[in-house]
């Protein structure tokens, strides 16, 4: 008997389709205030863009166009990178000329296993969830501290933290996902110090 978790998987033939929908929303404020830390004043400006994914649907092999995978808010094996159903960035910059400081926050919204969402979502048996390794990754909440500072119009410095506090990475339970984690979605190495100088010739 071929059946889960051995089913056959087709991974070379071409994808027959891939349909996601959603919604992208940006926003962005400016404002100036009479003080600053150095010079006469300096501008606050506030910027956030979200996206909430609807629907991202691949149908595997285009020889079975009834056979599709309903992956928002999955991840796994099939589904392959976490595809929360939110996510957004919210970064708040101080410029007070000719130093810059910013704080950002990314948020990264909850996921479940493909192992049990795409069974459910096609309308089959699903394997019990507490029966399943991490069914689910928790949503991520990440700041990141950065400055810049202008010595002159050809020199700048900057530098930074990411990932302020220092979060873990979820873990996910299989030493065949790198760092057993999604490196490309989460941040796997904690947090990151960057220092930097930017040298303009003319």
């Amino acid at each position: 008997e071929i059946g889960s978790p051995f089913t056959a998987q087709i991974r070379q033939a071409n994808t027959g389709a891939l349909e996601t929908s959603g919604v992208d929303l940006q926003a962005r404020y400016s404002f100036d205030i009479g003080w600053g830390l150095i010079g006469d004043g300096s501008t606050f400006d506030v910027g956030t863009s979200w996206t909430w994914t609807d629907e991202f649907t691949s149908t595997p092999v285009a020889a079975f166009p009834n056979v599709k995978n309903f992956c928002a808010g999955a991840y796994g094996t099939t589904c392959g990178e976490p595809i929360p159903e939110y996510k957004g960035v919210t970064r708040i910059t101080w410029k007070t000329w000719p130093l810059s400081l910013s704080l950002r926050h990314r948020f990264i919204d909850s996921v479940t296993v493909d192992r049990y969402l795409l069974p459910l979502r096609a309308g089959n048996a699903a394997p019990a969830l507490e029966d399943l390794t991490n069914p689910k990754l928790s949503s991520q909440n990440y700041l990141d501290l950065s400055f810049s500072y202008d010595f002159g119009e050809k020199v700048q410095a900057f530098g930074g933290l990411r990932n302020l506090t220092d979060n873990d990475p979820p873990i996910v339970g299989s030493a065949q996902v790198r760092a057993n984690t999604w490196p490309a979605t989460y941040d796997y190495n904690g947090r990151e110090y960057f220092l930097g100088l930017t040298l303009k010739a003319f």
